[in-house]
């Protein structure tokens, strides 16, 4: 579950629906709606966009997951990542500005952070790492820099952070 940036509603994943499904209701549960019912799938990870109005989510309706957006009236639901079979695609998150989406994704054969503009076009890969899992990418308020958990080949998982476009990727503690 996330609370919207101004605090007023929370989305969240319910089965009330029989399936998975993203909702969203007043911060003091009045209110509940579901915006992607309706479609045997599994839908989580929800993550709003710095206005409020477009929910970010992780769906399994095409087998493999993908990250999709909705309005938060529940409309234009639409699969931004269209995800190659066996990709896995999760944890997306819309910058501050709404140009782009970031993402952690299988689609390489390893688990990287990836970066497309906002209708799910021009898709590329920051982190490059076929040695390590990096997963759960956020953007920094300001929209420069992208912190991100990097499990490595000891098995420890640390925090990391790079710019947005890929460069001086550096983890966040010394002892990293």
């Amino acid at each position: 579950p996330c609370f919207s940036p101004d605090g007023k509603r929370i989305a969240y994943c319910t089965s009330e629906g029989g399936t998975g499904d993203i909702a969203v209701a007043k911060a003091n549960g009045n209110n509940p709606r579901i915006l992607t019912g309706g479609t045997p799938n599994t839908d989580m990870q929800p993550y709003w966009s710095a206005k409020g109005d477009r929910i970010l989510y992780m769906s399994t309706r095409l087998g493999d997951s993908d990250v999709y957006a909705v309005d938060e009236s529940g409309d234009n639901d639409i699969n931004l990542t269209n995800a190659p079979k066996d990709s896995w695609d999760m944890d997306g998150s819309l910058s501050p500005n709404g140009k782009q989406v970031v993402f952690a994704s299988w689609r390489s054969g390893s688990l990287e952070v990836y970066v497309m503009d906002a209708e799910g076009h021009n898709i590329v890969d920051l982190t490059r790492s076929k040695d390590t899992q990096d997963r759960h990418p956020r953007w920094s308020p300001n929209g420069k820099s992208l912190v991100f958990e990097r499990t490595g080949s000891d098995g420890q998982t640390r925090l990391w952070l790079m710019d947005a476009d890929g460069s001086d990727p550096r983890p966040v503690f010394e002892d990293a």
